[in-house]
């Protein structure tokens, strides 16, 4: 027994795995699939030092302890592509697949007792454990360990941004269930060597156990000390509905799991969980049976096609031909399917929501002329900048559906003078403000609730930004109050891209004015576009542009590329400026570009030529892009 500790990388992000290497290649791959949500036959894990492949023959208590794990569509442009066929394989793979699976089935008839009675007792156990869950008082009780209010606001908001202000109940339901699934995956990670209670030291396999008293209450009947079984062979899914055998939607080896499948034989299996299914149906009425029977039917045959999918980590995966046609072809890129080129996209086109944006850098930079104009003094400036601050935590923290808050005026004599100017901050973020008999200010909704919450994760990054960077300075009189200038903001124009990362690097997460957000391009460090198109092909004198870098990974910022300009919707393009060699120093960290030649434009396109370190990733990541100009 050797017990590791692995340092994971996938998508920038780090993950600590502590792991017995003993227990095999196949139980590392789940329990990696719980720290990353990529399916244990869709992971590619490498070594980083020498960039090579781990397999189940490789010597697990000797590799390096710096691993990076690889998805489907994060596998390098040069990898071999899988030729599939109709089933996932070619014919002659899929003949010798059935082939061994009869194999394997021979054997286990060989080799299994054929009594149903150690295994229907083993699924039995679980049954009453499981039902537990459908005690409405430990429902009520995990309901209220639940962030609800948080989930919900979250949900909608990632609808608004898709611009469905007014979903459907069904929409609702659906991404509230997937935001609680991300809340639960952050919320609950693997333990595998657990710490110990007393000392908080490391831990060591012990193998299988007795329970304790305080486990048997809540229903434990064997426990496993700190380890777990070496190799898959049954897995059974139990809920209220019935029992079912998902084994198949963890494997494309079937036909190895089959030969360790030997308490008893498949068709005993079979009989067993449909015997149990009718026993936890039995008062269901015939609407609901038939439903069931339906959703049965249906998995069953997703499990029977899964199983003989390509067993190849290389597997490349077609992208959606979506987007206007019209669009594609009146900027010619209509043809090849090239990655990276100009004349393909795997995207839709998106719309930016992203009025709000504009309005809130437009209120604050009206907010920073008047503290300018009134003299106000570095030290009072940063005092109402944190007023502001603490009011847009207060109320960020507050319920997203009756969001109440107060700004105190914290002794400065120019609290009165700026309140206008602060209504104008607030309206943006479809807020209002009282001014209360004790001199405070009582901010509450003025409208849609998901557009307030839309708009304080970008107002309270401003803040943070003009305060951190520091745009003000020692000496008043040089008016440096005005570096935060940023009038004109372009914004509600639509967007298309070579590539983005779902969920949440879609290429407008790059204009959402929310810093931790980024436009991931998975196959674009060697080069990506992305191409933005104004509301309703206005014409745009275009001034300056700023860029952001991203809240990680440093080696994916852009560091060549070209700005173009159309006057025709993207029929002809004209370079508008070039960037070389560029670097950001910090991440979060605005750079901003002026536009020495200004062409009216109506659409623009990025063109980013390579990324920081192209040689060691493949990925392209940008955390914003404003574009600033004058409508003409």
């Amino acid at each position: 027994m050797v017990a590791r500790l692995f340092l994971l990388r996938h998508n920038g992000n780090e993950f600590p795995l502590e792991y017995d290497t003993d227990d095999g290649f196949e139980v590392l791959k789940f329990q990696v699939f719980s720290l990353t949500s990529i399916p244990p036959d869709e992971q590619q894990i490498v070594i980083e030092e020498g960039n090579l492949l781990v397999t189940e023959a490789s010597d697990l208590a000797a590799v390096s302890d710096k691993l990076c794990l690889l998805s489907v569509q994060d596998v390098p442009p040069e990898a071999p592509v899988a030729v599939a066929g109709e089933a996932g394989m070619s014919d002659e793979e899929l003949a010798r697949l059935l082939q061994a699976e009869e194999e394997a089935l021979y054997l286990q008839q060989l080799q299994a007792s054929g009594s149903r009675r150690e295994f229907e007792e083993r699924v039995r156990t679980y049954v009453p454990q499981v039902l537990l869950y459908e005690d409405p008082v430990r429902q009520e009780a995990s309901r209220k360990t639940v962030p609800v209010d948080e989930i919900e606001e979250k949900s909608l908001v990632s609808l608004a941004k898709e611009g469905s202000f007014k979903p459907s109940k069904d929409e609702k339901d659906h991404t509230f269930l997937l935001e609680l699934l991300f809340w639960f995956k952050r919320s609950f990670r693997w333990v595998n060597l657990p710490p110990c209670d007393s000392c908080g030291g490391e831990t060591r396999n012990q193998g299988m156990g007795t329970p304790l008293a305080s486990e048997i209450q809540y229903g434990a009947s064997r426990v496993e000390i700190y380890s777990w079984n070496k190799k898959l062979n049954y897995l059974i899914a139990i809920s209220k509905d019935g029992v079912y055998d998902v084994t198949k939607r963890y494997t494309r080896k079937w036909h190895e799991v089959l030969s360790r499948r030997t308490i008893t034989t498949e068709a005993v299996v079979s009989t067993v969980l449909s015997d149990i299914t009718k026993e936890c149906r039995s008062d269901y009425s015939s609407e609901v049976m038939s439903m069931l029977e339906h959703r049965d039917r249906t998995e069953v045959e997703e499990l029977e096609t899964n199983v003989y999918l390509q067993d190849d980590a290389s597997l490349s995966l077609p992208g959606r031909q979506s987007g206007a046609k019209e669009w594609r072809i009146a900027r010619s890129e209509l043809g090849s399917d090239e990655k990276n080129s100009l004349s393909s996209s795997s995207c839709p086109i998106r719309k930016c929501f992203d009025d709000h944006v504009t309005r809130i850098y437009t209120a604050f930079s009206l907010l920073l002329l008047h503290l300018s104009e009134q003299g106000t003094s570095n030290s009072e400036a940063v005092q109402i900048l944190e007023a502001v601050g603490r009011l847009l935590l207060d109320l960020k923290t507050s319920s997203f559906k009756q969001r109440k808050a107060f700004l105190d005026s914290s002794g400065s004599p120019f609290f009165k003078e700026i309140v206008p100017t602060i209504s104008t901050v607030l309206d943006a973020m479809s807020l209002k403000g009282v001014i209360l008999p004790d001199h405070r200010l009582s901010v509450s909704l003025s409208g849609d609730p998901i557009q307030t919450a839309l708009a304080l994760p970008v107002a309270s990054d401003v803040v943070e930004e003009i305060i951190d960077k520091k745009f003000y300075s020692s000496n008043s009189a040089d008016n440096s109050l005005l570096c935060f200038s940023k009038f004109n903001r372009i914004s509600s124009g639509t967007v298309l891209a070579s590539g983005e990362e779902l969920p949440f690097g879609i290429a407008t997460s790059a204009f959402d004015g929310i810093s931790k957000s980024k436009w991931e391009e998975p196959n674009g460090a060697r080069g990506c576009w992305l191409l933005y198109k104004t509301v309703d092909g206005k014409m745009t004198d275009l001034e300056e542009y700023e860029l952001m870098s991203a809240n990680d990974a440093p080696e994916r910022d852009p560091a060549d590329w070209i700005l173009e300009g159309s006057a025709d919707g993207g029929c002809s393009w004209f370079t508008l400026d070039t960037q070389r060699s560029q670097q950001f120093d910090e991440r979060f960290q605005r750079k901003t570009y002026k536009i020495k030649t200004r062409i009216s434009s109506n659409a623009f396109r990025f063109r980013f030529l390579r990324v920081r370190d192209s040689d060691k990733q493949s990925r392209f990541q940008i955390g914003g892009i404003d574009l600033f100009g004058q409508v003409i």
